[in-house]
């Protein structure tokens, strides 16, 4: 197993780390979060960024750190804002020292305790969205001219409008080997066939580039079209084919979030272009779609298109 890391510190990656302890107050803490810290397993750094600090126990979980509270997700702890102190990079790196109990987080010099932090819902309420999907199909029309509209050169989107020249485009290596795999998903969709659901999710995993790689961020996109069109039962049954072909195929962190998705869970920004379907209100759904698509460099837009994709394939007739 690597055990590579990320640091984004600029400058001088010798620079020293200051040696004051800060004491920080959680403030959200979301159930996967919760679960690991109630384990306290050996635990270490995987990834430093700016406003986020992903850990790793000896069992493979994920735990993030993170400053802002709108960047949310099924494994996610958001800390409060410190007068002095707005970065991990300038005070962690990837040989801090990590300790874990149930209620508090050392992780080099900082200090979290969790005691006051309340319990994030990781899961939308997939019952209120499969019945504004049932009741009428336009929320979904808007996110797919707005994806369409802002797609970029490098994400998964042109699938959409242009599969049939889309499967023979030769655009990089890795987009190639993804178009037939994603077919492969939505025959496998069409006919609820879990053989080829299985088959497309296997090849389709760890495709692309970027700390979840572009298939990844379409599987995590169908799942979610899955659960916006099936009963509970029926999503987890056929997103557990998904996951278990495609969890082993990736990256640690990247496997979470695929994880999380079979079970129904989203991060913040899922939420909120979720739910604003549900209230539909067009304003509101551009505005939430306008933030999911801004993440990574083509995440949210791959996971998008995974949605609308999949949303579109179980929607329509089978031929």
């Amino acid at each position: 197993m690597s055990k590579s890391h990320f640091d984004d510190r600029q400058g001088n990656p010798s620079l020293e780390l200051p040696e004051v302890e800060i004491n920080l107050r959680a403030i959200s803490v979301a159930p996967g979060a919760l679960t690991l810290l109630q384990q306290g397993r050996t635990s270490r750094i995987l990834h430093v960024f700016k406003t986020t600090c992903n850990l790793i126990d000896d069992q493979d979980k994920i735990l993030s750190l993170i400053l802002d509270p709108g960047q949310m997700d099924p494994f996610a702890i958001a800390l409060e804002r410190h007068p002095a102190w707005d970065s991990f990079t300038g005070y962690l790196d990837a040989d801090s020292p990590v300790k874990i109990t149930s209620d508090e987080i050392r992780v080099g010099v900082l200090r979290v305790s969790i005691n006051d932090a309340e319990l994030w819902t990781s899961c939308p309420d997939w019952g209120a969205i499969r019945a504004a999907l049932s009741r009428a199909s336009g929320w979904l029309s808007q996110i797919e001219e707005q994806l369409l509209q802002d797609r970029s050169a490098d994400g998964l989107a042109a699938l959409i409008d242009n599969p049939a020249a889309a499967w023979q485009g030769a655009r990089s290596p890795w987009w190639t080997k993804a178009a037939a795999p994603i077919k492969i998903l939505m025959d496998g969709l069409a006919f609820r066939d879990g053989r080829k659901l299985g088959q497309g999710a296997a090849r389709l995993a760890g495709l692309g580039i970027g700390l979840t790689p572009s298939g990844d961020d379409f599987l995590v996109g169908l799942m979610y079209a899955i659960w916006s069109m099936f009963k509970s039962s029926e999503a987890k049954a056929l997103c557990g084919v998904l996951e278990k072909a495609a969890a082993p195929r990736t990256g640690l962190f990247p496997a979470a979030h695929i994880r999380a998705a079979a079970r129904g869970e989203a991060a913040a920004y899922w939420h909120g272009l979720l739910m604003a379907c549900v209230e539909g209100d067009p304003e509101e759904i551009d505005a939430a779609l306008d933030t999911l698509l801004a993440v990574g460099h083509t995440s949210g837009e791959d996971a998008v298109s995974g949605f609308v994709l999949g949303t579109l394939r179980l929607a329509s007739p089978v031929d």
